[in-house]
């Protein structure tokens, strides 16, 4: 491997392919149900193109996540979300002896596993595209709203879904690959952009004269006299 391959990961320069499916009627999905907060892993990211009956275009994000954890979102009565009890345990008192206690979740329990989420999320739209491996599942985030969240594959993502089904209401990364942490983003990077993208994008962006560029340290040094340096 190259100095230049260790320096930083050049898979985000692939091109994205774009890839069509066609909508039997106008797109109007039924969203139903309550939704999944599911935490995994960013593996990777395509395009999809969905045209309707009408021949309109609607453009998403694909994202293929490996699985970690996830929970059923949960709401009041007055629609506040309910904050997952991310499987914390607690001792429960079965009767009067030591023994008596057992473990069990601390409020409603809400994980799910890998075979509920597909489940739960599974429709028309899931149909288009497979996951690539077991323990991945793919969502979908329109373009308009997600393509310029920063995330870098391998990432640590939590995303909530719109309803039963694959649409992202919201994405966060919780850890990046890099071991920094970060929130929601809503900068102007595609999700995948890394720092080759950004190096890259320096570079075709700078319109400065070289003359007009402050030298560096060590540039300034030319012209010095050795014996200058003996004292």
């Amino acid at each position: 491997m190259s100095r230049a391959h260790m320096l930083y990961d050049d898979k985000p320069l692939e091109q994205t392919a774009v890839k069509t499916s066609h909508w039997p009627e106008p797109w109007k999905p039924v969203v139903s149900g309550s939704g999944v907060l599911l935490e995994g892993i960013f593996q990777k990211k395509g395009k999809h193109v969905i045209v309707d009956s009408k021949g309109v275009k609607h453009r998403f994000v694909v994202l293929h996540v490996e699985f970690t954890r996830a929970h059923r979102r949960r709401f009041t009565s007055s629609g506040e979300e309910i904050e997952p009890n991310f499987g914390l345990m607690g001792k429960i008192s079965k009767g009067f002896l030591p023994s008596s206690y057992k473990s069990e979740a601390k409020g409603e329990h809400d994980i799910l596993s890998y075979q509920d989420v597909k489940r739960t999320i599974g429709g028309k739209m899931a149909d288009f595209i497979n996951p690539l491996h077991a323990n991945w599942l793919v969502v979908w985030g329109e373009e308009k709203d997600h393509d310029h969240v920063e995330m870098e594959f391998g990432d640590q993502v939590r995303l909530k879904t719109r309803g039963d089904s694959p649409l992202i209401e919201t994405i966060s990364v919780l850890e990046s690959a890099q071991r920094r942490t970060t929130s929601n983003y809503a900068g102007g990077d595609s999700v995948g952009q890394s720092w080759t993208d950004k190096v890259m994008g320096y570079k075709g962006s700078s319109s400065v004269d070289d003359k007009q560029k402050q030298p560096f340290p060590h540039e300034q040094l030319q012209g010095v006299d050795e014996d200058e340096w003996d004292d």
